[in-house]
């Protein structure tokens, strides 16, 4: 007779689109459902993740501690209850905090924290605190397991004082079947910008944040330039156009000219990535870079700087150069050029292939899953 599933409740601080909420989206779809039952809840309100998780089938609650603390909080233990989950999995710190003080009040499960940030640069942008920070790293001892997806995010929080029982580090999964090689795509994209199929496409795909130094990405590309005619520069991503003040003087100043082409966010992004001949992360600050991983999916050859895990991803199959050196990134965007279109699909081939065998969607689900086999009891620690 076959054994109950494990319940897991997944607490995400909230439903909004992004890199955490989007794998946590993915991890529940691709869990095997004889063997784990999720519940999906929001802790600040409703949010487009919410509906991606009713079209898969997956159970999803939100509540709204920052306006309603109290009577939302004693709803959250009521539904936690109800729910009776043998594992509770937080996803980054605001719920990392919450769900170890709701443990004991739900009948304590099996808790497992989540952390996404890798360096001090990311975590300037979350409002946790110093004084939260500091709890979580006394906290970090209780969970059974603490999840990072980059080993440099493993490290650094090691510097910020946590010690927990067990990590596991587990790296994001990529879409093999969205992002994957597309023979026509460069066709497609050269005709839409208007360009001679035999140029060659260098692209940057992230949104304008000065953690991605696009500044810097745009000397690179203009050196780049100066030795290779064919060269057209590409850039995708939330608020890279040229409507946008910030860009538009770094366009300038660039000296690219009509070279440069600003295509801002794209829905589509894959049909673009696929097009490109070269993909460049020029950020100063990453974790684990999911550009870099898509555009490998795609069979792209990368340039990316060493920073966060960007380079463990990449292993041999692209150019590492160090971060804020627009010199270096220039020169190993001419390697790629000099590589030719055959040299460049070999070393594509071989990117997608390190992508589908190491980093792919299943593999991500197949070791959470045996993460939460292990914390449950269900199988023996490995």
């Amino acid at each position: 007779m076959s054994s109950a599933p494990i319940r897991i409740l997944h607490l995400a601080t909230g439903f909004q689109i992004g890199g955490a909420e989007m794998q946590l989206v993915n991890l529940v779809r691709g869990l095997d459902r004889s063997r784990f039952e999720c519940l999906v809840m929001s802790l600040t309100g409703p949010g487009p993740i919410e509906a991606r998780l009713a079209v898969a089938g997956i159970a999803a609650h939100h509540i709204d501690l920052s306006r309603r603390p109290v009577s939302d909080g004693a709803r959250l233990v009521r539904l936690v209850r109800a729910f009776q989950p043998r594992i509770l999995q937080s996803w980054l710190y605001h719920a990392d905090l919450v769900a170890s003080f709701l443990r004991p009040l739900v009948g304590w499960p099996e808790l497992a924290w989540n952390l996404r940030c890798s360096n001090a640069h990311q975590l300037s942008g979350v409002a946790i605190g110093d004084f939260g920070l500091k709890a979580l790293a006394m906290l970090s001892r209780f969970p059974a397991a603490v999840v990072a997806n980059a080993e440099s995010g493993r490290c650094f929080h090691l510097e910020l004082g946590y010690r927990p029982r067990r990590w596991a580090v587990i790296p994001n999964g990529f879409d093999v079947e969205r992002f994957r090689p597309d023979p026509g795509a460069k066709a497609r994209l050269t005709s839409m910008l208007g360009l001679s199929p035999d140029t060659v496409t260098v692209g940057i795909v992230g949104r304008l944040d000065p953690l991605k130094d696009h500044a810097g990405f745009l000397r690179a590309a203009a050196i780049a330039a100066q030795a290779c005619p064919a060269l057209q520069v590409i850039g995708i991503g939330g608020g890279v156009e040229p409507t946008n003040p910030i860009l538009a003087v770094l366009a300038r100043d660039s000296g690219l000219g009509q070279r440069l082409h600003l295509l801002g966010h794209r829905d589509n992004v894959e049909t673009l990535t696929a097009g490109l001949d070269i993909a460049v992360s020029s950020s100063i600050s990453e974790g684990f870079p999911n550009a870099v991983g898509e555009a490998m999916a795609c069979g792209v050859p990368c340039v990316v700087t060493d920073v966060g895990d960007s380079a463990l991803l990449l292993g041999e199959c692209g150019r590492v150069v160090p971060a804020g050196d627009p010199g270096a990134l220039a020169a190993a965007i001419g390697d790629m050029v000099a590589l030719g279109a055959a040299g460049r699909a070999a070393l594509g081939a071989s990117a997608r292939a390190r992508i589908v065998a190491q980093f792919s969607i299943p593999l991500m689900v197949e070791r959470y899953a045996r993460l939460y086999a292990e914390i449950s009891g269900s199988a023996p620690a490995g």
